[in-house]
């Protein structure tokens, strides 16, 4: 690859790999020549685990149109919006070598975002949402109803949409780390979040549900070939779908165990609901039953199964807010080994695929790679049948197109 040509990065959890994810890499690649997906790991920001293990999806997204994915570490990968977007922005940013930041977006406007984003920095507009939430208001929809007063109804209308929402914040943390990455909001087609398809597009939680009825048939307008084929061949054998449900005794083991005060030391933990989790645990006989005696408009489910995952994953609050020690590289073909060898000039953290070399590379490497670590073997407790634990720091990295030698 030439110095020349751009690299574009795509944050990710291809939850699985859809013809909606294959349609942004066909945009993406109208202005970049290289293409790197960060994705998160086998946990994803729902508070859910990923329905096929970040092996299988590293080669869907390989297949699709990716040249190198790397890891979003479970921290950042299982956290709020902000600190998701945060996490994922610093990946790109400690390569080094990444030009654009593309990003699926409902309304495709990315003026618009970019202003919706700088009024979300005003003092004057958090002072009107911690008034309306005082009046016992919803966080997001404070925040969409004090943006509609002080700009416009427009702008409020983009908070009611999760790409335009996580575009947002992708905005807002490339001007926090004073990146040069330029955005690109890529206009969404077809089905969006859970509704029907449409347009040849299905959501992914749709293909979700219908591949949890073996509902195969259906689902080949909506898949690229390999993606359907790697998501068949892991619940053929098996090896899917992870669930929480699957895994529910272990699950609650873990959760029973816990202290008022381990439950307080959690991401996403505040204003006492700690308290009721930690009550709600002892009560409940399900993770189901506990999310729905505890969540409120304020604390919605996936806030509530966030906190239990990472309950249930061990993972404290400060984790989430250090910076990225390291980019651990998942798969790459032959054009992500050139931008491989390219970040090896310019990457501000250790870049390798080898967990362990990570791991050696001081403290918060140490730290992060075990929570990884951890994180892989308890997802092998959600399978329809319980995994050996998977062997992280041994793992190679997944290879397309390229007979790929030992670079890192």
């Amino acid at each position: 690859m030439q110095q020349a040509q751009r690299i574009a990065g795509i944050i990710c959890e291809y939850n699985p790999f859809h013809n909606g994810h294959a349609y942004q890499i066909q945009q993406v690649r109208r202005c970049a020549q290289g293409i790197v997906a960060v994705m998160s790991g086998n946990f994803t920001q729902r508070g859910e685990p990923a329905v096929v293990d970040k092996f299988s999806r590293t080669r869907m997204a390989l297949c699709g149109g990716a040249d190198l994915v790397v890891e979003l570490p479970v921290p950042y990968a299982m956290n709020t919006a902000q600190r998701f977007a945060q996490g994922a922005v610093q990946v790109l940013e400690a390569l080094g070598c990444v030009d654009i930041l593309a990003f699926g977006s409902e309304s495709g406007e990315l003026a618009q975002l970019e202003e919706l984003s700088r009024m979300l920095e005003g003092q004057q507009l958090y002072e009107q949402v911690r008034r309306r939430m005082r009046d016992g208001v919803p966080f997001a929809q404070a925040r969409q109803e004090a943006v509609s007063q002080l700009g416009s109804p427009a702008l409020g209308a983009r908070l009611r949409d999760p790409n335009d929402i996580l575009g947002v914040e992708y905005l807002l943390a490339l001007r926090r780390v004073g990146s040069g990455i330029q955005p690109l909001a890529i206009p969404r087609k077809g089905a969006w979040h859970d509704g029907e398809p449409r347009e040849g597009f299905a959501s992914a939680s749709w293909i979700r549900e219908r591949a949890r009825c073996g509902d195969w048939e259906s689902l080949g307008g909506y898949l690229p070939p390999k993606s359907l084929e790697l998501l068949q061949r892991e619940w053929e054998r098996g090896a899917a779908p992870h669930t929480i449900s699957n895994g529910e005794r272990a699950v609650l083991g873990v959760l029973r165990r816990m202290t008022l005060e381990e439950w307080a030391a959690l991401p996403d933990v505040g204003e006492g609901i700690h308290n009721r989790i930690h009550e709600a645990v002892r009560r409940q006989c399900s993770v189901q039953g506990i999310v729905q005696s505890v969540q409120t408009k304020r604390y919605p489910a996936a806030r509530i199964r966030r906190i239990l995952m990472a309950g249930y994953l061990g993972i404290g609050r400060e984790l989430g807010t250090m910076p990225v020690p390291y980019v651990r590289v998942l798969g790459l073909n032959r054009t992500g080994a050139q931008i491989l060898r390219q970040s090896r000039r310019t990457a501000a953290v250790p870049v390798s695929h080898r967990l362990a070399l990570l791991a050696r590379q001081g403290e918060a490497c140490r730290r992060f790679s075990e929570i990884e670590c951890r994180a892989s073997e308890l997802y092998g407790l959600l399978a329809p049948e319980i995994e050996a634990p998977c062997m992280e720091f041994a793992h190679p990295a997944v290879v397309e197109q390229t007979a790929f030698e030992e670079q890192a």
